[in-house]
């Protein structure tokens, strides 16, 4: 114990208020001030890792300079030997978990306007934390408490509501999942759904969750979470819904704001805790004379304070609850108290962010065994090995080996003998490790790592013997270019075995192994795909990202609803060399600078058949110039995920273009029609010309359906693999059915033309009677180049009757004793054409 002892010639260490794992705190005294202190003692062996010892220190100055009314002031911060402590401010009164336990013994609740006001009071504290700056360079210092509970809410005897316990929040960052075991900072009962999944950086939200559960507990007079049922806390946490049942004789308004500070995900909560502080204040207003509540809590609390005198209870636990935690497989402090212990949260390995290989579970040593950590800093300032008597038997042994020379095994004997002093052979290395051992043997994976001790460098690289270690407390740093530095705590004691944090000991001269940590970036397209390492689950889906030790065969496997399993991707960390059974699907880098990690995206797939009419053609896919297939039901193809073209052709047919984003849905069987294309013409049948007519196509049929109406010639279509039928049609021509074949590239429509009919009557012009024998003559004015002229007769009566193609006609009249005359006349089909001429005569 230190009782009586005096911290840098100022603080007085009076008596003890608690002893636990994490150290002891004392009720000190400060002579130059001259008022009571709570002084906090930290033994470095319980904070481990001497990074995370500067870590602490550097934490400590961080919350030694917030200075809020509701949090806890710290004073001063001393390392004194071996040990550190914390000075902070003495706080006469009760916790809240005090008051809670005290109101329950009595049958009776906190009043509900002095437990708003309590919580009103730590929202303040916490919107000051949690909005802090670094004095240094103003940067955010993201202070998050984690560990809000009833026990660290102080109420003192002046009504002053104070938060403890408010440090080290950085070095959340350490605690890790560990075969099936999660170390977190904080108590299981007030922890938010995100504390317990450890699968992210917990902010602000966190802190407001706790504060929920703590509100509930000082309105019901009992804890939301039942202890007892620890596994089911986990997993209603993590899976379940958050139900806040009870409260029934809390106002409907109170209890929207319990329920919202309760809400499970960190979004729908309240964002900061002065938005938290508004609702609490707004409802204490509207129900409440507020003037007097702080008299009101003063009287309350001095009930209980009366009666049983000035109580201390946990004061400000400045990295307990971290230290708890991290070394909680060392110890079982105060086992009647199952609030004030840090949890270990039993886990499926599959909720770790980062994966590493298996190892074997760490022993569980008693709270008796626990004590023993302490006896690693005892001892005298001595050296572990090459000592006197190991000299002495060096040089026993070298007389040995002379005397056995003369014998016959005598060469045998000095080949031994120079094997060992020069280790050629592993057995010489070993004989001389037993006969001369070192303080510590390292090898590591990769070999040829740097090896530091506190900073200084160990001569050669791995695997590499250090033989003299004085006792005591070492930074031990493994480094090796392009990956992570390894940096431990290594403690020699001055008797025993040496001890590495998170390492089992090493008997005799076994070395110990120290693997360099990867990273692989693991990708999917499309993403949220379960992921597969070496044949075990990995409890995060994709994109995540594992962490991997150097030396260990990695095997992915990825696996998707609705596609093909994407397997055949192995990586041999030590050597860099993946092995990967088909490219189209693994797409996989490395980068080196500044430290070697992989990046894998996998490309899930389907099998598609694709068929069409005319059956086997070449199938091209994303612009490339050879065919991959032809479609047919014995053609499957593999598409990934992923957006492509494919090109369908097949010769005398149109290219068929298909684009297709292949996802869950996307079918495996696509068929395709080609279509061909077809020319349309109409020729006369008469002239033996290939003029178009410009005849219409008055129906096109294919299996008895009309596919169109009414085009005229010539054109293009695109046609199926189908036999087709078409009517033609024009003007002073016969319909003409022509038949389509499925083959057909062109379609020759060969017109006959029908005649339209006339009656010509020729008459004199001042007699007007009918004269016969006239000559008549027509000429095309529709064809110029026609210059086929009929003659007619005019008979008795003076008509002429006959049947010409339909058209526009040049009528030429000839009659000796007349007048030449010319007429132009239009020929239709539909009615008799009546024409008249009148000719004068001369």
């Amino acid at each position: 114990m230190s009782e009586g002892r005096i911290l840098n010639n100022r603080y007085q260490i009076l008596s003890v208020i608690k002893e636990g794992g994490f150290g002891i705190i004392y009720k000190g005294y400060d002579n130059v001030l001259g008022k009571d202190v709570t002084i906090k003692e930290i033994k470095p062996e319980l904070l481990g890792d001497p990074e995370i010892i500067e870590q602490f220190k550097s934490e400590a100055r961080h919350v030694a300079k917030m200075n809020h009314q509701n949090i806890v002031h710290i004073f001063d911060f001393v390392q004194q030997e071996e040990n550190f402590y914390i000075v902070m401010e003495y706080i006469d009164g009760l916790d809240l978990s005090a008051l809670i336990q005290h109101c329950k013994k009595k049958g009776t609740l906190i009043p509900q306007h002095i437990t708003l006001h309590i919580i009103a009071e730590v929202c303040k504290a916490l919107d000051y934390a949690h909005n802090c700056r670094n004095t240094d360079n103003n940067e955010p210092l993201n202070l998050v408490h984690q560990d809000i509970s009833p026990s660290n809410i102080m109420i003192s005897k002046t009504g002053q509501v104070k938060v403890i316990d408010f440090g080290l929040t950085g070095t959340q960052e350490i605690f890790f999942a560990e075969d099936d075991q999660l170390f977190v900072r904080g108590k299981l009962q007030y922890m938010s759904p995100e504390h317990v999944s450890n699968e992210h950086q917990l902010d602000r939200r966190s802190d407001i969750f706790s504060l929920g559960l703590v509100l509930y507990e000082a309105l019901e007079g009992k804890r939301f979470f039942n202890l007892e049922h620890a596994q089911k806390i986990i997993e209603t946490l993590r899976n379940g819904k958050i139900k806040v049942r009870d409260l029934r004789s809390t106002p409907k308004s109170l209890r929207k704001i319990v329920k919202k500070a309760l809400e499970k995900s960190p979004d729908e909560r309240y964002q900061n805790s002065n938005e938290f502080f508004i609702d609490l204040v707004t409802y204490l207003v509207s129900t409440t004379d507020i003037t007097s509540i702080d008299s009101e809590l003063i009287n309350f609390i001095g009930q209980y304070t009366q009666t049983n005198g000035s109580v201390q209870p946990a004061p400000p636990d400045q990295g307990s609850d971290l230290v708890d935690s991290f070394l909680e497989k060392y110890k079982r402090d105060d086992a009647h108290n199952s609030e004030r212990a840090e949890e270990i949260i039993s886990t499926d390995s599959s909720q770790k962010k980062s994966h590493t290989p298996a190892q074997p579970a760490a022993e569980i040593l008693t709270h008796e065994q626990a004590s023993s950590v302490t006896n690693y800093f005892e001892g005298e300032d001595d050296i572990k090995t090459i000592i006197d008597v190991i000299r002495l038997s060096e040089r026993g042994n070298k007389k040995l080996f002379i005397r056995g020379g003369i014998a016959a095994a005598g060469l045998l004997m000095f080949f031994l003998f120079l094997d060992i002093a020069f280790q050629w052979s592993a057995t010489g290395t070993a004989i001389y490790d037993f006969m001369f051992p070192p303080a510590i043997k390292i090898t590591s994976v990769p070999a040829g790592a740097k090896v530091y001790l506190n900073e200084q460098l160990q001569m050669g690289e791995t695997p590499i013997t250090v033989d003299k270690i004085q006792p005591g407390i070492y930074k031990l740093k493994l480094t090796l270019d392009k990956y992570n530095p390894i940096v431990k705590s290594l403690l020699i004691p001055s008797k025993g075995d040496i001890k590495i944090l998170g390492e089992q000991s090493r008997r005799g001269n076994q070395p110990y192994n120290f693997k360099f940590k990867t990273s692989l970036e693991l990708t999917s397209t499309p993403p949220d795909a379960q992921v597969f390492i070496n044949n075990i689950k990995y409890g995060l889906n994709t994109p995540c990202s594992i962490t991997w030790e150097i030396g260990e065969i990695c095997a992915i496997e990825l696996k998707k609803a609705g596609f093909k399993d994407l397997t055949g991707f192995s990586l041999d960390t030590e050597n860099m060399i993946e092995e990967i059974d088909d490219r189209r699907i693994w797409k996989f880098e490395i980068e080196e600078n500044p430290t070697v990690r992989y990046k894998l995206n996998g490309l899930f797939g389907k099998h598609i058949t694709f068929n069409s009419k005319p059956s086997n053609a070449e199938i091209y896919l994303d612009d490339h110039p050879k065919s991959i297939g032809k479609t047919g039901q014995s053609t499957k193809i593999f598409l990934t995920a992923l957006p492509h073209k494919l090109v369908i052709k097949k010769k005398r047919y149109n290219s068929k273009t298909i684009k297709l984003n292949v996802n869950e849905s996307t079918s495996e069987e696509f068929f395709v029609t080609l279509t061909r294309p077809v020319k349309f013409f109409a020729y006369d049948a008469t002239n033996g010309k290939d003029k178009d007519l410009r005849a219409m196509v008055t129906s096109l049929k294919r299996n008895g359906k009309t596919v169109m109406k009414k085009r005229r010639t010539p054109f293009k279509i695109n046609l199926q693999n189908e036999n087709y039928t078409a009517v033609f049609s024009k003007d002073g021509y016969r319909d003409v059915f022509v038949k389509i074949a499925k083959n057909d590239e062109a379609v020759v429509a060969k017109l006959e033309p029908s005649e339209g009919q006339f009656s010509i009557v020729i008459l004199d012009d001042e007699l007007n009677l009918p004269i016969s024998d006239v000559e008549i003559r027509f000429k095309s004015l529709d064809d110029p180049d026609n210059s086929t002229v009929v003659l007619n007769i005019t008979d008795s009566e003076g008509t002429s009757n006959g049947g010409l193609r339909p058209g526009l006609y040049l009528i030429q009249t000839r009659k000796d004793g007349y007048a030449y005359q010319e007429k132009s006349i239009l020929i239709k089909t539909s009615d008799l054409n009546l024409i008249e001429l009148n000719l004068k005569k001369l």
